[in-house]
């Protein structure tokens, strides 16, 4: 999985724990540290504390466990290695982003149907109403008499056109 956040580099993690375990020590702005109850030994996760115990203060797993128990919260602190997520969300588990797409474009497509428009994808880049048709080029016409190409997305400028050199649209 793919870590969202363009300001991360989109770091790839070949499972989602670890792309969970990233988010949190990267992308919340407050983490949990847990610390050793013997010594000054803090790290984000419990776990590493009763390994900590074990292989440094040579306790046994037991004994381990009960010395955690006792300090079972961790404190909460300001995260040194925070990186704002930019409005982008934690990826869910199982949910990858060709289905996130698809949902997407589900939802509009209902909301479009709804409104009275049939709506039709053009290869992912353009949604074209009821009143609009694409040429085989990708040029999308619609009734303002304006063409603009499939491919610009949402960047585009209406142009006049000279209709007589399409003679399949001249009216």
């Amino acid at each position: 999985m793919e870590c969202p956040v363009a300001a991360c580099g989109n770091k790839r993690y070949p499972r989602y724990n670890q792309l969970a375990r990233h988010w949190a020590l990267t992308h919340l702005e407050y983490t949990d540290l847990f610390r050793c109850p013997l010594c000054t030994f803090t790290t984000t996760r419990r776990n590493q504390v009763r390994r900590h115990l074990v292989t440094r203060h040579r306790r046994t797993q037991a004994e381990a466990m009960s010395l955690i128990g006792l300090h079972q919260g961790g404190s909460t602190q300001r995260n040194t290695r925070y990186i704002s997520p930019g409005g982008q969300r934690m990826p869910r588990r199982g949910v990858t982003p060709r289905a996130q797409e698809l949902r997407r474009e589900a939802e509009l497509s209902r909301y479009l149907e709804a409104e009275g428009n049939t709506a039709m994808d053009l290869g992912r880049t353009a949604i074209i109403s009821r009143d609009q048709e694409v040429t085989p080029d990708g040029i999308i016409r619609d009734s303002a008499r304006w063409y603009r190409n499939a491919d610009a997305g949402s960047r585009y400028t209406p142009q006049d056109v000279d209709f007589s050199l399409f003679p399949e649209h001249t009216e």
